[in-house]
C-alpha cells in the first residue's frame, strides 16, 4: 500500500516535479496566497495555518488533496502559499514572501500562525522568523516535513550544461545560504519547532550520523525512532498516518509535537494513510490548473545568488 501511494504521489508532483533586518513590510495578502475560511474559527486550539510547498510543485498541487481542505473542513483557518517558478529561484526572495503571507494572516485573524512546510518549504519559514522579528513573534508552531535545514547532498553537483537552479544551489551544503540561516541561534523566539524526517528520504541527505534536518534547540523526529522500521519516503510525508498524529499534536497541544500525548507507540504507528487525502479525486483541478500557470522561468545558474546585505551585517 505504501509503495503504490508513494508512486502516486510521485507522479503528481511530478506534473510540476546575523545582520540589520529589512524593514517590516505591510501586512498585505502576497500573490499566490490562498485561504480557506474567514479568520473567525472560535476554536482555541485552532490557530491559522500556513502550508508552504517544496522545490518543483507550487501551494495547489503540493497541498489542496491533504492538509488544505481536511484542516479546513474541521473548521480551521488554513492558507496555502504558491511561490514564484515552483521556488527554483533565490531562496531569500521565497522566504520574504512567506513572511509577508504570515503579516497578513497574523493581521486577518488577530492570532499567531502555525506554520507547515514540506520539503524546501520546510526552510523558507526559518529565514523569515530569523530575520524578522516582527514575524517571528506572529508564529506559534513551526512544523517541518523533511526539510533540508542544513542542505542536502542529493542536490546534485550543478555541474551540469545548463547549471543548476538558483535554490539548488543554496542547498547544496555549504552554501552561503545555510551558514546565513544556521548561524548563532538555530531556533530563535518563542516558538514550538518540530522537525519530523524519515531515514528513507531519498531526496534530503544525510540522516546518519547526524540528520540535516534535526534544528539545535528544535524537537528532532525520526520516524523510525517513534515507528521501527516504518517505509516512509519524502513525498509520503505529506499523508503518512503516523506523521499526520504528529502534526495535530503539535498544532492542537502546547509544545512541540509530543509522541506519548499523540497516542504513543499505538496510537500512532497503527495510523497509515492521512484520513480525508484524496489525490485521485484532486488530480484533474491540479493538471488544470499547472495548465493554466505554464512553465516556470528554469533561473539557470553557476553559482548562488549572494547574500542580501541584511544577511551579512552589511545594510
Amino acid at each position: 500500500m505504501t509503495r503504490i501511494h508513494s508512486a502516486l504521489l510521485a507522479s503528481l508532483l511530478a506534473l510540476g516535479i546575523v545582520g540589520v533586518a529589512p524593514t517590516a513590510a505591510p501586512a498585505v495578502a502576497p500573490d499566490g496566497l490562498e485561504c480557506l475560511g474567514g479568520f473567525d474559527d472560535p476554536d482555541p486550539t485552532h490557530q491559522p495555518v500556513l502550508l508552504v510547498h517544496g522545490t518543483f510543485t507550487n501551494g495547489w498541487e503540493h497541498w489542496s488533496w491533504n492538509w488544505y481542505e481536511v484542516l479546513a473542513e474541521e473548521g480551521f483557518d488554513v492558507c496555502v502559499i504558491t511561490l514564484p517558478d515552483r521556488s527554483l529561484g533565490d531562496m531569500q526572495a521565497q522566504g520574504k514572501t512567506v513572511a509577508n503571507a504570515i503579516r497578513h494572516i497574523a493581521a486577518s485573524s488577530g492570532d499567531q500562525v502555525d506554520v507547515m512546510g514540506h520539503s524546501q518549504g520546510a526552510v523558507h519559514p526559518r529565514w523569515a522568523v530569523k530575520w524578522w522579528p516582527d514575524v517571528r513573534a506572529s508564529v506559534d508552531d513551526m512544523v517541518m516535513l523533511a526539510g533540508p535545514q542544513h542542505g542536502t547532498e542529493l542536490g546534485g553537483s550543478g555541474e551540469s550544461p545548463f547549471g543548476c537552479f538558483e535554490s539548488c544551489w543554496q542547498m547544496m551544503p555549504p552554501s552561503q545560504y545555510l551558514a546565513a540561516l544556521n548561524a548563532d541561534d538555530e531556533t530563535p523566539g518563542d516558538i514550538d519547532y518540530t522537525s519530523i524526517y524519515s531515514a528513507f528520504d531519498e531526496l534530503v541527505q544525510p540522516q546518519f550520523p547526524e540528520s540535516t534536518s534535526a534544528l539545535d534547540g528544535g524537537t528532532n523526529l525520526l520516524i523510525q525512532a517513534v515507528c521501527p522500521g516504518r517505509p516512509v519516503d519524502h513525498a509520503f510525508m505529506m499523508v503518512d498516518g503516523a506523521v499526520e498524529a504528529l502534526v495535530r499534536d503539535a498544532f492542537t497541544k502546547p509544545g512541540t509535537a509530543d509522541v506519548e500525548r499523540a497516542g504513543g507507540l499505538l496510537g500512532v504507528c497503527t495510523r497509515t494513510f492521512m484520513d480525508g487525502a484524496d489525490p485521485v479525486g484532486h488530480a484533474t483541478v491540479i493538471m488544470a490548473r499547472d495548465f493554466q500557470e505554464g512553465f516556470p522561468n528554469f533561473h539557470p545558474s553557476n553559482a548562488e545568488p549572494p547574500l542580501e546585505c541584511y544577511a551579512t551585517g552589511g545594510c
